[in-house]
């Protein structure tokens, strides 16, 4: 479908067992345009495969790996450190949504496989607790290894904090917004109707100037 609309470039974003099927697709010269994985943390051992590399073969490589700390806003599942207006289903006031990991030393440890074998990070942070668990994590890593040229992505961003944009500065964190659900279709008015706290503490997205 991608190269039907002229892509010449596509990412896998979250790439589990599936790996094994593209490497086989471009070992078999089956890949015509190029795709670029990101290998789900639980799947580390491609990490140490060929694939992982600067350059692809064949029109595929591993590009990093994806670490995923919360679900989405519009599930209600991404991780805050205020509660949501109206909980979901079966769930009280008070509900913040949940971390994809719940122990930090867990999320530390992948961290430092990363940092300590050079690998580039995205991670999926929706919300903001879970943006926070992961600048804890790359702070313990970036002292212990550095910080220098490892261009790590936080993906999605929907309900991170003001102030976190200046962590994401402070850590050379490449921040990738989702925006799109903001303006189109049901989502976006749902956010509008159901995220929104009366005191404004915290945007729709930390891209918009005006709330």
């Amino acid at each position: 479908m991608a190269a039907s609309y002229g892509y010449t470039t596509c990412n896998e974003g979250r790439t589990m067992a599936s790996h094994e099927q593209m490497a086989d697709y471009a070992n078999r010269g089956k890949m015509y345009i190029d795709v670029n994985s990101w290998i789900d943390y639980a799947f580390m051992k491609y990490m140490h495969s060929q694939w992982n590399s600067n350059t692809y073969k064949n029109h595929y490589r591993i590009g990093g790996l994806k670490l995923t700390l919360d679900g989405s806003p519009q599930g209600r599942t991404a991780w805050r450190t205020i509660p949501y207006l109206i909980p979901p289903d079966g769930q009280i006031a008070g509900y913040k949504g949940y971390p994809a990991i719940p122990n930090d030393a867990d999320v530390e440890s992948i961290a430092d496989s990363a940092f300590a074998n050079n690998w580039q990070i995205k991670a999926h942070c929706n919300a903001d607790a879970s943006a926070d668990q992961f600048f804890r994590a790359i702070q313990k890593a970036s002292a212990k290894y550095g910080n220098k040229d490892r261009r790590n992505i936080l993906i999605h961003g929907q309900l991170i904090r003001m102030d976190q944009l200046d962590s994401l500065k402070k850590y050379d964190v490449i921040g990738s917004f989702f925006q799109c659900t903001h303006f189109t279709g049901e989502i976006g008015m749902w956010k509008l109707l159901e995220l929104k706290k009366p005191n404004k503490s915290v945007p729709l997205n930390p891209l918009w100037k005006k709330e």
